[in-house]
C-alpha cells in the first residue's frame, strides 16, 4: 500500500491524473483495505476527495462521481479527524475545493473569519505551513470576488509573491499539497472560467472544527 501511495503521488505530481486514479481505485477496491490500519486508510480516503475533485472539473475522464460516493470520503475523514494531525490542512483544502466547485458563497462567506484566524494561529510566517498560509487565503478571495476569476487573479499577486518566497520542506510539502498549490491554482482558475453550473451537488459536510472550534 505504501508503495501504490508512492506511485499514486508521483502520478498527481506529473498530472498523470489518470494514472492516479487507477491507483487510488485500485487500493481501495483491494479486499484487504479494510484491514488497513487507520492513518493509512486516512490518508487514501483524502487523496480520493481531490481525485473525485479532479474527476468533477473533467481532468480525468469517465463518470462524475456520486455525492453519496464523495459523502463517504469526508464522513469517514471527520469521524477520524482527531487522528488527521499534519493532514488537517489538506483536509480543509479539500473541503474549499467542493465549495468552490459548487460557487457556494454562503458556505465559504461563513467559514472566512474562522479560516483567517486560523491561518494567523496556526500557519504562521517563517514557518514550514506559510505556504498553506497563503494558499487559503488566496482560496477564500474566490467567493469575496464572487467566483470572477480575472477579479480574483487580480488580488492575489501579494498572495503568491510569498508563496513563492516561502520557506519549503519537500518532507512537508509532500504531506500537505496532495496537488502542488500554484498548480492546484491554476486548476481553479480554469475551472472558474467555465459557465456556472445550474445546480448543486448532492454532498454534505460535517461540522468543520479547528483546533477545539467548530466553524
Amino acid at each position: 500500500f505504501d508503495a501504490m501511495e508512492f506511485k499514486m503521488r508521483a502520478s498527481i505530481s506529473s498530472d498523470a491524473y489518470t494514472q492516479a486514479h487507477q491507483c487510488y481505485q485500485a487500493m481501495i477496491d483491494h479486499r484487504s483495505f479494510k484491514h488497513q490500519p487507520s492513518h493509512s486508510k486516512i490518508r487514501w480516503m483524502l487523496l480520493g476527495t481531490y481525485i473525485q475533485f479532479l474527476r468533477k472539473i473533467d481532468l480525468i475522464p469517465g463518470e462524475d462521481p456520486t455525492g453519496q460516493f464523495i459523502n463517504k470520503h469526508f464522513k469517514f475523514l471527520e469521524e477520524n479527524e482527531t487522528q488527521l494531525k499534519e493532514m488537517k490542512v489538506p483536509f480543509i483544502i479539500s473541503k474549499l475545493l467542493y465549495s468552490i466547485y459548487d460557487r457556494d458563497y454562503i458556505s465559504m462567506e461563513e467559514k472566512i473569519y474562522s479560516l483567517k484566524n486560523y491561518c494567523n494561529v496556526y500557519l504562521k510566517r517563517d514557518t514550514p505551513n506559510y505556504r498553506s498560509h497563503c494558499f487559503i487565503k488566496m482560496l477564500l478571495t474566490i467567493p469575496q470576488y464572487h467566483f470572477n476569476p480575472q477579479m480574483v487573479e487580480r488580488r492575489v499577486g501579494h498572495y503568491i509573491r510569498k508563496m513563492g518566497s516561502a520557506s519549503f520542506e519537500i518532507d512537508n510539502a509532500r504531506v500537505v499539497e496532495i496537488i502542488a498549490y500554484e498548480e492546484l491554482w491554476a486548476i481553479i482558475m480554469k475551472y472558474l472560467e467555465k459557465p456556472k453550473r445550474k445546480r448543486r451537488s448532492d454532498y454534505t459536510f460535517g461540522d468543520w472544527t479547528i483546533g477545539r472550534k467548530k466553524l
